[in-house]
């Protein structure tokens, strides 16, 4: 997906929506996270520039494909990640991967 986007534009719009939702509710899963993303100006500006990219992409599709990236990077051991890491946990609740306040 570097061609559509770059992971350190967006990787601190998803944190930002994963603390927002996890200070309204105590967790945040993955679709809720998308709606999060797909409603903030600043990560909606950037999904839409990974449209105009890759036009043949859905919004919904590349927002939830960036998060999947965050996801996979999701490591104690990745510097880029640590300060997230040391805030959220993922786990698995109610049936997908979400993130909890640590």
């Amino acid at each position: 997906m570097s061609t559509c986007f770059e992971q350190k534009d967006i990787f601190p719009s998803i944190q930002e929506a994963i603390g927002r939702l996890c200070k309204q509710s105590g967790v945040a899963n993955h679709e809720e996270i998308i709606d999060e993303l797909l409603r903030d100006p600043e990560a909606s500006g950037i999904i839409d520039r990974a449209v105009r990219r890759c036009p043949k992409l859905k919004r919904r599709w590349i927002a939830a494909n960036m998060l999947a990236w965050l996801s996979m990077r999701y490591e104690p051991d990745r510097d880029d990640l640590s300060d997230f890491h040391q805030r959220f946990k993922r786990e698995k609740h109610r049936g997908s991967w979400s993130y909890l306040i640590r």
